[in-house]
């Protein structure tokens, strides 16, 4: 009901009466929230809102609920000190609730980097992977993050591969593979492994846009950003390995991708992009060299082997 603009007052009245019956039903209460902050109501909003967090068990879940509308009310200051604070409490072992998982750790450091764009976040990182050394997302999050800073390669590569193997059919893994491959000269291992990221999004994409779903445009918008960054990756590879017009027609992709503003400001790597894709596509009608990302030497690729398998000592000093 809530998805119909016209049929909000309904689902606010149902949802009002599950209230009477369960006063601290989280999920009438969430939903709540939304209504009230789609209706521009942000007194009744916030309220809803603390009654909400109150009926959420204390700990971590409840933590990261209060950072997440920190950050979307743009109150990053809060979502900091509130990050901030349950860290603390986790790191001393105090941190009331359950015990802190995988996925909320990986929740807590993409919360932390939105808050705080400028925060140095690679200790916090590696223990965390450290600490849970077969979750995908964390492991393809600071393996890819080393791959994009050129440094810690190999390891890199060791946690992008684990993740991939938690998790085989994720477009997003299979391109930081592509791309890890690529930064250490493995050109072939980087267009093979990045034709199946492509070939996996694209069938994501045909099935969730398909009868079966039929999602208006709007609503698998956010793969824009996704398909822009995969298609230029791609076409960096293939210039790599001489094949310049193929390279040009995935540069044309991702140069036709639309992404938001929000999505810039949250990610680093496409605050650039369109420029880059662009002068790209210039340098190409202009019979120029093309600048693409460049593969470093030696000294990025540091010590072989997971995290979780080394030794503080033997840790490269940047990690």
């Amino acid at each position: 009901i809530m998805s119909n603009p016209a049929r909000v007052e309904e689902a606010e009245q149902l949802l009002l009466q599950v209230l009477e019956d369960e006063p601290k039903n989280a999920g009438a209460l969430s939903l709540l929230v939304v209504i009230y902050d789609q209706t521009g109501d942000e007194v009744a909003a916030q309220a809803m809102f603390d009654r909400y967090t109150h009926a959420i068990r204390p700990g971590m879940t409840r933590a990261l609920v209060m950072a997440e509308r920190a950050i979307a009310l743009e109150q990053m200051k809060h979502a900091v000190q509130v990050l901030d604070e349950v860290i603390n409490l986790d790191e001393q072992g105090v941190l009331p609730g359950p015990a802190l998982t995988g996925d909320q750790a990986s929740a807590l450091l993409q919360y932390i980097e939105t808050a705080d764009a400028n925060r140095d976040t690679d200790a916090l990182y590696v223990a965390m992977v450290r600490r849970f050394p077969d979750h995908a997302g964390l492991n393809n999050a600071l393996g890819y993050r080393w791959t994009v800073q050129d440094k810690n390669l190999l390891q890199a590569k060791a946690m992008i591969e684990r993740a991939l193997k938690e998790n085989p059919t994720s477009h997003s893994i299979l391109d930081s593979l592509a791309w890890v491959h690529y930064k250490l000269g493995q050109l072939d291992e980087a267009k093979a492994t990045q034709s199946r990221a492509l070939m996996v999004l694209e069938a994501l994409l045909a099935r969730i846009r398909g009868p079966q779903f039929d999602l208006p445009d709007e609503l698998t918008a956010e793969f824009a950003a996704t398909t822009a960054i995969l298609n230029d990756h791609m076409g960096d590879i293939l210039y790599k390995l001489g094949e310049p017009r193929e390279a040009l027609d995935h540069w044309r992709v991702a140069a036709k991708q639309r992404y938001t503003e929000e999505e810039m400001r949250l990610d680093p790597e496409l605050r650039t992009l369109e420029a880059r894709v662009t002068a790209k596509i210039d340098a190409m009608a202009n019979d120029q060299p093309v600048l693409v990302a460049p593969v470093p030497g030696p000294d990025a690729h540091g010590p072989e082997g997971h995290p979780s398998d080394l030794k503080p000592a033997d840790q490269a000093p940047e990690g």
